[in-house]
Order: structure tokens, then sequence, then C-alpha cells
């Protein structure tokens, strides 16, 4: 936060039993960035993240194409960062992203979707340049109603390595919504 992304880490000798905390500036900018972090290890021990940029309404990604070991080490510099999507509104707290990646490496992620009043989930293959938009739940009644849906969303994957998302309804209940195949 305060303009950064940081990622802390703590380092302990086998012999000792005091840790010593680092921080690395993974993701820097005169924005609020870093709210809403998800993070998870893909198959090859290679970290993926998503969090929420509230100056510019926009949920963001980054990789270290390394496992994470060698990530630490090399620094914020072995982190690349980019922009996934506008999110319509700039409220952190229901804006929160979720990121899983499957095994062959296509990365989603979840999140609500302000200008859709929506679940938004985007996915993107190893082989793609951009990101897939997929919306849940649109709000389609045309009045001045806001929804919420799709926010604080939970991604997991289904056996199918498909997404499986829980997320808040348009009414206030806890919904989810799971691809079977693509």
């Amino acid at each position: 936060s305060n303009g950064a992304l940081k990622l802390a880490y703590a380092t302990e000798a086998l012999t000792s039993t005091t840790s010593t905390w680092t921080c690395l500036s993974l993701d820097s900018s005169g924005n609020t960035r870093g709210e809403g972090i998800s993070f998870v290890l893909g198959s090859d021990d290679s970290p993926y993240l998503a969090h929420f940029d509230s100056t510019a309404a926009q949920v963001r990604y980054l990789r270290c194409t390394s496992a994470i070991g060698t990530c630490v080490t090399t620094g914020g510099s072995a982190f690349a960062g980019e922009s996934v999507a506008a999110t319509g509104t700039a409220t952190a707290i229901i804006t929160k992203p979720s990121i899983r990646v499957t095994s062959d490496g296509t990365v989603y992620v979840a999140h609500y979707s302000g200008a859709f009043q929506a679940l938004a989930i985007q996915s993107r293959a190893p082989t793609e340049t951009a990101w897939t938009a997929s919306y849940v739940d649109p709000n389609d009644d045309g009045g001045s109603f806001t929804s919420l849906a799709g926010s604080y969303p939970v991604l997991l994957l289904n056996d199918s390595e498909n997404p499986l998302v829980f997320y808040r309804s348009m009414e206030n209940f806890l919904k989810y919504y799971s691809l079977e195949q693509e």
C-alpha cells in the first residue's frame, strides 16, 4: 500500500530461533496499490499475484516466471505487473480479487465489476497476450439499483481445473458459479 505492493518474507537459519524480515517492492507507482491481495504458487513453484489499485480503479496482475526462491533473491525487478481490467469502482472492500492457476499455466482472476455490476472472471492461457472476460449475474434491471453481485469472490478450481467461484449475489446471499467444461 502507500504507492506499492510489497512482499515481506522472513529468513531463518537452521540453527537460529530468530527471523529476519525483508520487504520487496513489487508493483510501484503513485497510486494506492496492494489492496485486496491474492497470492498463489503455480505447479512450478512460481508466484502469481492479483491485487487492487484503488487510485486507478483496476485489478492488477503480477508474475515472476522463476521459482519463488529465485524471485525473492532477484528482488522486485523479477516481477512483471500489468492491468487485468478496469473495475468501474474505486471501492477496495468489495473489489478484492481472487487468483488461481491451472497446471498448464492458465490464469483465472475473479473480481467485482462495477461497470457490469457483476462477477467478472478474467482468464488468460500461457500463449495469450490479452485477458478474456466473462460476466456472471450482471445487473439487467435497467433501473437505478446498484448491484454488488460478484463482490467478495473466492475463486477455486474444480476437478477439471475450471473456475468455481463463491461470491455475493444481487440478493445479498452467498452464491456460486461453476464452469463445468469449456
